[in-house]
């Protein structure tokens, strides 16, 4: 990937959003939290300017994320041909810009790469991730400090002169209160500071309603979920961070056979890689899914510098970079949450995960 910075401050940015008058927002496919909140988001503040804005997003899209919507988006199937992508986006084709939210990739919006890159001129991107491509989008404004992309879309909310008061569902408020609590955990992550929480009060204060978004994104599990983490704990194993085995990294997996078994989606998977953080020691986790044979999913997540005694890890700091470790199989995110995507047998992919996790950290 080229060098990914900023080419657009905040000020800038609204100026150029101010130019708009009808654009299509997109985010990576398989959306998580901050992904849709982005979207809702950057789809209220353009519609307080008086822009049509409309939201497409590639499947699937995890029902309870789906609940928060308010029939908002619009879908693409992502093993639609390349013409029947162009047919369904052709309502977009005269759009003043494509706003591209929370990833920086051509291989994260397939199937909608090509109809982004024909119309590069147009495209204007939002991201809060280290890794990323200048060429997906001609206008930037990439900010790697903030937790999630909604923050940096407060931000230009007020740039903007758009208020968060009104809070309630359908609000900005909420949007982007979704994406920064779902990217920082809920506020356990490290990546919570003073900032977030001071931003996560005044949206509160603004009428957001934490309990009801909790309870609508965290508390709606089919119990294919239970089942699937019951299979992925019993597969994991405990493999040392470069040979230190006070820093081991858990490892875990489901097969096509897992998901043919217990009817679970790739929906029903997301956030299990994080169960493994609470034991002693581990430092780091990894679940390998394989919803469809042949391509296996990586996510990796990240303890942080508190998971084990300062000074007792190998290496400088307790805390494994996660995102630089998904960057060797192609993929990206931050330091303490990222994912990749490969083209492998599952005992392949076990293996070469294992390998790298052996191997430690890459000499810089």
């Amino acid at each position: 990937m080229s060098t990914y910075r900023s080419n657009l401050d905040l000020p800038g940015l609204a100026a150029r959003l101010a130019k708009v008058r009808s654009a299509v927002v997109l985010s990576h496919a398989k959306p998580d939290g901050d992904a849709l909140g982005s979207c809702l988001a950057m789809r209220r503040l353009l519609r307080h300017i008086g822009a049509d804005a409309a939201v497409v997003l590639v499947e699937p899209i995890d029902p309870a994320l789906r609940s928060t919507t308010a029939d908002e988006i619009e879908t693409i199937d992502p093993k639609a041909g390349a013409a029947s992508v162009e047919d369904a986006m052709r309502r977009h084709e005269l759009v003043d810009a494509i706003v591209v939210v929370d990833t920086g990739t051509f291989p994260q919006i397939e199937p909608l790469s090509d109809w982004v890159r024909s119309r590069h001129d147009r495209v204007i991107g939002i991201d809060h991730h280290a890794r990323g491509d200048e060429s997906v989008a001609a206008h930037r404004h990439v900010d790697a400090s903030a937790a999630s992309t909604t923050e940096i879309l407060a931000g230009l909310a007020e740039a903007m002169g758009a208020p968060l008061d009104g809070g309630g569902p359908g609000s900005l408020a909420e949007a982007i209160f979704m994406g920064l609590a779902t990217d920082t955990g809920w506020f356990r992550f490290p990546s919570a500071g003073a900032a977030q929480f001071s931003l996560a009060s005044r949206l509160l204060d603004a009428g957001v309603d934490k309990n009801r978004l909790y309870a609508l994104l965290e508390q709606q599990g089919r119990p294919e979920r239970l089942e699937m983490l019951g299979r992925g704990l019993s597969s994991m194993r405990l493999v040392p961070w470069g040979g230190d085995d006070r820093r081991r990294v858990a490892v875990m997996h489901l097969d096509p056979e897992d998901f043919e078994a217990t009817g679970a989606s790739s929906t029903d998977v997301s956030g299990l890689v994080n169960e493994p953080l609470s034991l002693a020691g581990v430092v780091a986790s990894v679940m390998l899914s394989e919803p469809e044979r042949g391509l296996v999913r990586m996510s990796f997540r990240s303890a942080g510098a508190a998971a084990v005694e300062p000074g007792s890890a190998a290496c400088d700091g307790a805390a494994i970079d996660v995102n630089e470790l998904a960057a060797r199989f192609g993929g990206g995110g931050h330091v303490a949450a990222a994912g990749a995507r490969i083209e492998a047998s599952m005992p392949e992919a076990v293996a070469r995960v294992v390998a790298e996790l052996d191997r430690g950290a890459v000499d810089s």
